[in-house]
């Protein structure tokens, strides 16, 4: 082999050597590739950036021109992209910035970087904005300007109150609200005679140092450049803080406004607004008690009457009389349930009449004593010469038993007071407004009956469900006893101030609107009834087929004649055909077709000297009122006994 020739073996390696370097380029191309995949990731990302920012962005070129701009840019301007790309920056500025730009635009490239610089632009609409712009310069590779990068935000609403603060500022013997100054470390700066007079209210102590309350604030206006709010309470006065951020400076302008009043008609409306929902929920409560209450009375009456009927007929050494005496006192009890429920529904007023606040408590005396714990006191107090109030005395002692009650159980084991008192006041629309449950009643002269304990005292929770239908604090109590007041006073049209403190006891106070030129009347006593026998013929007028048949036994009982009716209109076709034999009707005041009330109109235009006996378990007490002067001849409330019926009829048939 020749020299030039070259072996086998170097072949072999210059092909190694080869195979090598093209491994080399291949991996440089991969990662090149790699490298580019990245590239173009990063541009994708920083474009969606770019798109999507909530700031606004843009680029100039070297002449001041639009390179770039993003949504953000375009939303706070008004404008189309293609409105604006390629523009002078300057044609979107107010005329008085036009300038400042022309020749600041050389300084910017020169520095290198733009800092909190601001212009007043102008939108497409017309509308000016003050716009701060922060950005750098891109320079070529050999030094040269490239383009500027900025970032825009808009900050009209801080300068315009920056402006009306420094404006206030200005004038500050004329203006009395409090402005002041202070630095991020808290001390006041400056303050003018509101804002002194606010920091003294505040804290005598330093009156050059902010409040720690404005600290936190202090810190978020100064690390956003955001204006601030705080409500801040100075004495009996209530301010409205704004804190504007100073840029650049540290400093932080505070402008206060008294919003005293205007909390207060706040308080007031928010007050307002949940005693209109509460009573819109007793009303929907009340028309569900009432109406459960008056099925209940139709429903008693028949068990009393038939009782009542039953024990007419049964000897007295019978052994099954005791259970129908049985029978008749858990009627009885049930009765009185239900006339709480009517109490409670406002709608269980039936009998008025001018009544002495301080006779009834004293008639009561007794009672009252033998129904407290043994180791509570009852005192009395009574104010001389009170005017009289109209109302039902029966449902009025139902309000005094029931407070003595709650005074008594409120003491428990413990020796206690309870104290009555009885008085009158002049109560105005603020006095009013404060009571439970005032429904805008009048100003004027009320008749007050106070009853306060020396017992356990209520919660604010306890207060705000004292007057709800079944709450009760007892193991037993059915949590009507309340209720039932509150029912009994707003039928009345009357109110209820409750002071109480846990520990230290309740005052309930009872307001019931005066009467004058009136004179009293003392409660009638129930009379015992003899074994009477009567003569005559009743018209009957019940829609409740249980009532018509068990009411006119009784009244057959009695000697009468009976005539049924089921409704109104029924009972005036046969008072039109047969009034000369009727001599008395007992009139439900609930019916359909048409009611008592219709009826008795329609009967009176037929017969003025009709004589009706109206029944009924409940009443509005706007209906009752209509009777009175009428020549109602009388009033019998379900459900009624034998001798509740012989007490109300020989009466008015004169027998």
């Amino acid at each position: 082999m020749t020299g030039d020739k070259r072996t086998k073996a170097e072949l072999i390696a210059d092909a190694d050597r080869l195979h090598q370097r093209i491994a080399e380029l291949e991996a440089s191309a991969a990662d090149s590739e790699q490298r580019f995949d990245v590239l173009m990731a990063d541009q994708d990302r920083l474009r969606r950036l770019y798109e999507n920012a909530p700031l606004g962005y843009q680029s100039l070129d070297a002449d001041g021109n639009l390179l770039s701009v993003n949504p953000a840019w375009l939303s706070v301007m008004g404008y189309a992209r293609e409105e604006v790309i390629g523009k002078w920056f300057g044609d979107f500025l107010d005329s008085h910035y036009q300038e400042a730009f022309r020749h600041r635009f050389p300084c910017f490239k020169q520095e290198g970087a733009i800092d909190g610089v601001e212009f007043e632009m102008l939108r497409k609409d017309g509308a000016t904005v003050t716009i701060m712009f922060n950005g750098r310069i891109g320079y070529n590779v050999d030094g040269s300007f490239m383009q500027t990068h900025c970032i825009m935000q808009d900050v009209t609403d801080r300068k315009r109150a920056e402006k009306e603060i420094i404006d206030l500022a200005k004038f500050p013997s004329e203006n009395p609200h409090p402005v002041l100054r202070v630095a991020s470390d808290g001390q006041i700066i400056y303050a003018n005679a509101g804002g002194e007079v606010m920091l003294r209210e505040q804290h005598a102590q330093d009156p050059t140092q902010a409040p720690d309350s404005w600290m936190d604030v202090l810190a978020d206006v100064l690390s956003s450049n955001q204006p601030g709010e705080l409500e801040e309470l100075a004495g009996d006065r209530i301010f409205n803080l704004v804190f504007a951020p100073v840029v650049g400076s540290g400093y932080v302008n505070i402008y206060g406004h008294d919003i005293t009043e205007r909390k207060r008609g706040e308080d007031e409306r928010h007050t307002l607004e949940a005693q209109i929902q509460h009573a819109q929920k007793l009303e929907s409560l009340g028309v569900l008690a009432g109406g459960i209450a008056h099925d209940f009375n139709n429903l008693l009456m028949a068990i009393l009457g038939n009782a009542d009927l039953a024990l007419m007929d049964l000897s007295p050494v019978s052994p099954v009389r005791e259970n129908l005496m049985e029978i008749k006192r858990a009627s009885q009890r049930a009765a009185e349930l239900a006339r709480q429920m009517l109490a409670y529904s406002g709608k269980g007023k039936f009998v008025i009449e001018a009544l002495s606040l301080p006779e009834i408590v004293e008639e009561m005396a007794h009672i009252l004593e033998v129904s407290i714990s043994k180791k509570a006191v009852l005192k009395y107090n009574y104010a001389e010469n009170l005017p009289l109030f109209e109302g039902d005395a029966t449902q009025v002692r139902q309000i005094i038993m029931n407070l003595i009650t709650n005074a008594s159980e409120s003491i428990g084991d413990r020796s206690g007071v309870i104290s009555v008192t009885v008085g009158a006041m002049q109560a105005d629309r603020t006095y009013l407004r404060e009571t439970y449950l005032d429904e805008n009643l009048p100003e004027g002269l009320y008749v007050t009956l106070e009853v306060a304990d020396t017992g356990c005292g209520m919660d604010e929770e306890t207060r705000a469900k004292l007057f709800d239908p079944f709450f009760t604090t007892k193991f037993t109590g059915r949590g009507l006893g309340m209720a039932a007041v509150l029912g009994i006073v707003r039928g009345h049209s009357g109110a209820i101030k409750i002071y109480s403190e846990v520990g230290k006891g309740t005052t309930m106070k009872v307001l019931l609107p005066s009467v004058e030129g009136a004179t009293a009347v003392r409660a009638k006593r129930a009379e015992a009834v003899a074994d009477w026998h009567g003569s005559g013929t009743v018209l009957l007028v019940d829609d409740e087929e249980t009532v018509r048949a068990i009411a006119a036994m009784m009244l057959g009982r009695l000697g009468l004649s009976v005539i049924l009716a089921s409704d109104g209109r029924e009972a005036v076709d046969i008072y039109t055909q047969r009034g000369d034999e009727i001599d008395c009707v007992i009139l439900d005041l609930t019916m359909p077709h048409m009611d008592g009330e219709q009826a008795f109109r329609e009967l009176r235009c037929i017969d003025p000297e009709v004589r009706v006996i109206m029944s009924s378990g409940y009443n509005e007490q706007d209906v009752t009122q209509r009777f009175v002067g009428k020549g109602l001849a009388g009033f019998i409330q379900k459900p009624y006994e034998l001798e509740k019926l012989v007490e109300t009829l020989r009466g008015e048939l004169g027998q």
